[in-house]
């Protein structure tokens, strides 16, 4: 009996060992997405300033990397950025994960006159670090899954210059279906429901309207909104929006059904600079620009 009961601790501790080793291999793969191909159109494919072209998920973007809208150096910065995704992502996920609080802190010029938006309110976590640290004046939120905007309303019930909005932004109207058990954050494109919640997305530029974005500058837009940021970016580089908002926060999301994320991500890094400049950034994982 002695020798088995020395040999049930080590098989034990060999167990652990495994699951150990198996849980940090996937979180080091956890990065890891393989985007379509892209192919530019001809310069003569199209006419309009910024193409608006279809993916393989059928998907809208606007493409930036046809024709002359991006310059040879800027081109060759994209497919360098494009590159070298996989070694800049897993660098940034452990950075970020060390200084997450900068998201808040690098924000010190908000006040009680300020203007914020936050698309994805989701549980209300940055919500609350923002509200709590510099009380802006005008604080609106967009979360359109039902169970999550009623724990918004209750946990900001008290909070009079929080302004929730019980739906999101993309690139058109829309209405989606989400499985009423999911406790995560939701994606509208993810694959499609039928049944479930129904959730309901709004036009950007319709909300920017509603809230007279033209009227009275954005401090800040912040998004974690599960991919919406690319449509809401298409639209502030393709408009003079871009000039109403200070600064600009947001979590790139990698999607199957988003079209070209990563390339577009990397659009936008060159696209942003003549407006913004970079305030903090953990590639492709969180960033904030500010305007110049």
């Amino acid at each position: 009996m002695k020798p088995l009961q020395k040999i049930i601790p080590a098989l034990g501790c060999f167990v652990v060992g495994l699951l150990v080793y198996f849980s940090v291999t996937l979180n080091e793969l956890k990065p890891i997405y393989v985007e379509e191909t892209y192919v530019p159109l001809r310069l003569m494919d199209h006419s309009n300033t910024f193409p608006v072209r279809n993916c393989g998920s059928n998907q809208t973007y606007v493409d930036f990397g046809s024709g002359d809208i991006l310059s040879t150096e800027q081109k060759a910065n994209v497919e360098k950025c494009f590159s070298s995704y996989m070694t800049d992502v897993k660098g940034a996920y452990k950075a970020e994960q060390k200084q997450r609080n900068v998201r808040y802190t690098s924000h010190s010029y908000l006040n009680q006159e300020s203007v914020v938006v936050e698309a994805g309110g989701h549980r209300g976590i940055d919500t609350g670090e923002f509200n709590s640290r510099f009380h802006p004046g005008n604080y609106f939120v967009l979360e359109p899954v039902p169970s999550f905007y009623n724990l918004l309303v209750e946990k900001f019930k008290t909070s009079k210059n929080v302004v929730l909005f019980n739906f999101g932004i993309d690139s058109s109207d829309g209405t989606f279906h989400i499985q009423e058990s999911s406790n995560d954050a939701v994606s509208i494109f993810a694959p499609r429901n039928e049944t479930g919640e129904t959730i309901q997305i709004i036009d950007t530029t319709k909300f920017f309207e509603k809230i007279s974005v033209r009227n009275r500058d954005v401090d800040l837009i912040t998004m974690n909104c599960e991919g919406c940021e690319y449509a809401v970016l298409d639209r502030l580089l393709t408009t003079d929006y871009i000039r109403h908002f200070r600064n600009i926060q947001f979590q790139p999301h990698r999607i199957d059904r988003i079209c070209f994320p990563v390339r577009r991500y990397c659009w936008y890094q060159e696209l942003l600079r003549k407006t913004h400049k970079l305030s903090f950034q953990f590639k492709f994982v969180w960033e904030s620009w500010t305007k110049l």
